[in-house]
């Protein structure tokens, strides 16, 4: 009735009033009326597809969902890394990645999360022709996911390498963008048998114009223990890894790297420097995390700790001090917390023969 007495009411009004009313009052069109909130949808993208060693596409489909799940199972050999992630595009055509990469070589099914609506939403996969992949998608419209369970172990850990050859140079194809835009972690290398002396693994750090920002080197020895090494809780917005081969080998090796969430301070064996003498010592000669300094035995001077670079840090630094702790001659043994970020590098400077352990990242 209310629409009839409207239009009742616009006959009698001037031909170009009429024009402008009655058109707001067409009925929606069926395409206005597709999409609606909340909106839930389930599909399997690949059930045992086989890799092909290059990126493969599978769009999502779209009923205006707004939160994205995957569940990426591969089968097959484990050999090489797989990569997985959200892009969409905006109406432009352009594209970014929406998500955390996924990276992994490991049977056991991972997760990975993304949010936001996007008029083309895709997920990425490259991995190894050696094995399969099957991924199973949920959507919905509501709040953003919070990382647990396995979303929190997809978001950090990382396995760059697996089963890949340790005679040869190799390095991570790409950047990926850190989970928390922080190096805090751990490396984690092993050798299937004994590997070749004089190898190492260095991590690169980018910032979001893709400048290098630092690197951080770790020397391997050739032993198949297990190798953990702690990396700084320095800001690193992208990363990559390379292994660098020191000669002749018929082995194989792996690397992972583990990120730590916000609110950890430090990494499990975090590295220590002995100093027990009247010195300057370069504890890190990179940017990293000053964590601690035990004072086993006092001696009267002073300990002063300097933000600087390995090739400043030789007699009394002319810059970069943090910060002067001054001792008496007789003292309990004491611990002092620190956490403290250095941009530069950890140089230690002594002016008497304390005893004393300077713990980093």
């Amino acid at each position: 009735m209310l629409l009839s007495l409207i239009r009742r009411t616009a006959r009698l009004l001037p031909a170009t009033l009429a024009a402008l009313v009655l058109p707001t009052l067409a009925p929606l069109s069926a395409a206005a009326q597709t999409k609606v909130t909340p909106q839930t949808e389930t599909a399997p993208l690949a059930t045992n597809l086989a890799c092909t060693g290059t990126t493969q596409v599978f769009p999502i489909p779209d009923v205006g969902q707004t939160e994205h799940s995957a569940i990426i199972t591969l089968g097959g050999a484990s050999v090489g890394s797989t990569f997985a992630s959200f892009v969409a595009q905006d109406l432009n055509g352009d594209s970014i990645t929406i998500s955390d990469v996924l990276e992994g070589s490991i049977p056991e099914p991972q997760v990975i999360t993304a949010s936001g609506y996007y008029p083309v939403l895709n997920l990425l996969v490259t991995c190894p022709a050696t094995q399969t992949v099957t991924i199973f998608y949920s959507g919905t419209s509501s709040t953003p996911f919070t990382l647990f369970g396995n979303s929190l172990a997809t978001a950090t850990s990382k396995f760059w390498f697996n089963a890949a050859p340790a005679n040869a140079n190799i390095r991570s194809p790409g950047l990926i963008v850190t989970p928390f835009g922080s190096l805090s972690g751990t490396l984690d290398f092993a050798y299937k048998a004994t590997g070749p002396s004089g190898s190492t693994v260095t991590v690169n750090c980018w910032d979001s114009a893709q400048i290098p920002m630092f690197q951080e080197t770790v020397s391997l020895a050739t032993t198949t223990t297990p190798q953990i090494f702690s990396l700084p809780s320095a800001p690193c917005p992208y990363v990559y890894v390379s292994y660098v081969s020191g000669g002749a080998s018929a082995t194989t090796f792996s690397l992972a790297e583990t990120f730590l969430p916000p609110g950890f301070t430090g990494a499990p064996g975090a590295p220590s420097v002995n100093i027990t003498s009247n010195t300057t010592t370069v504890v890190k000669g990179t940017p990293g995390t000053l964590s601690r300094i035990i004072i086993d035995t006092s001696a009267a001077g002073t300990i002063k700790i300097y933000d600087i670079a390995a090739a400043g840090c030789a007699g009394s630094p002319a810059s970069g001090l943090r910060g002067t702790i001054t001792l008496a001659g007789t003292e309990p043994p004491s611990s002092i917390f620190y956490d403290l970020e250095m941009t530069q590098g950890i140089c230690i400077v002594t002016s008497a023969s304390p005893d004393i352990i300077v713990s980093y990242q």
